[in-house]
């Protein structure tokens, strides 16, 4: 099946001040490309310089994360979210068919690394369980955090944990 043809004109730039080309007619509003979405997606994570075993008690607010987390049927990107207290929190997830899914978890250090885990499978709106990736982060010298995430002991992928711009 061939697609549809359309009769859209192709994009225009937006106009320039001052060029004789691009001047608009008066009565009639000029052409503007809209705004670039922003690409700031949040303060990427950054481990404190000093950081002792126990409970993750620097870990606080929500925190997005982007990688390489999928749904394993289907192959399209889930959305994961946490929302912290101390290290104490919960997670949700939202699957590309709208199920949302939704479980306590726990960030705890050990020898300098952040280890975030789910006590529990995750219960879904569904009626099904999932299980959430393991994410370890570990801080360069300097800069933001260094995260995987593991399914049960699978390949490792790469994470970006994000706390969102207010």
């Amino acid at each position: 099946m061939r697609p549809a043809l359309s009769n859209r004109q192709p994009p225009v730039p937006p106009a320039v001040p001052g060029d004789a080309e691009t001047q608009t007619p008066p009565g009639i509003e000029p052409v503007t490309a809209p705004p670039l979405p922003s690409t700031q997606q949040g303060e990427p994570l950054t481990l404190p310089t000093s950081l002792p075993d126990g409970p993750a008690q620097f870990l606080n607010g929500e925190w997005r994360v982007n990688g390489g987390i999928q749904d394993k049927l289907t192959g399209r990107p889930l959305q994961l979210q946490y929302n912290f207290a101390q290290g104490n929190g919960s997670v949700s997830v939202r699957q590309s068919s709208g199920v949302t899914c939704r479980g306590a978890a726990s960030g705890h250090v050990q020898q300098g690394a952040l280890s975030i885990t789910n006590p529990e499978q995750m219960k879904c709106s569904d009626g099904s369980n999932f299980i959430v990736p393991t994410i370890e982060c570990k801080s360069p010298a300097a800069g933001h955090a260094d995260c995987i995430g593991s399914n049960d002991g699978e390949k490792t992928f790469p994470i970006r944990m994000l706390q969102p711009n207010s």
